[in-house]
């Protein structure tokens, strides 16, 4: 949970109040866990809405870079990891927070498509569509530059 929150805020300290926040919301909310999902999919996605509300409440800050290049990467390579990890987050970072949602609980977490929806509580084509819109937004980004 803690490199998950660490993926969405990117600050050491803001990333553990965020997990146990996001412990102490899921303890409260427990009997809503309806066995749809992985316990943890519906962890992440707790800590989605809680990170959200944080962002709203600016009680965190913008992501920082917390993906490391490989330490044998020669240092001009790890400098292009770098840029292309800012990069591809503030790609990410300007997609539609449902775009969003779906991106990070697929490629951060790697849920799968069915996880995804029972976290979000919507069908697994609306999980699809979001994730084939935020794919396609991102593509276009991509070609900008």
């Amino acid at each position: 949970m803690l490199r998950q929150a660490m993926t969405l805020c990117g600050n050491e300290s803001q990333a553990e109040e965020l997990a146990q926040d996001t412990l102490v919301e899921a303890w409260k909310s427990l009997r809503r866990y309806n066995g749809k999902c992985q316990f943890f999919t519906w962890l992440c996605a707790i800590l989605l809405n809680r990170f959200r509300n944080a962002l709203r409440a600016n009680r965190v800050v913008a992501p920082v870079d917390e993906s490391a290049p490989d330490e044998r990467a020669a240092p001009d390579e790890a400098l292009l990891h770098g840029e292309r990890a800012a990069l591809v987050r503030d790609w990410i970072a300007r997609l539609p927070e449902k775009q969003r949602q779906v991106i990070f609980l697929r490629f951060y977490v790697d849920d799968s498509l069915g996880e995804i929806a029972a976290a979000l509580d919507c069908s697994v084509g609306t999980v699809k569509s979001r994730l084939f819109h935020a794919l396609d937004n991102l593509r276009r980004m991509n070609k900008i530059l």
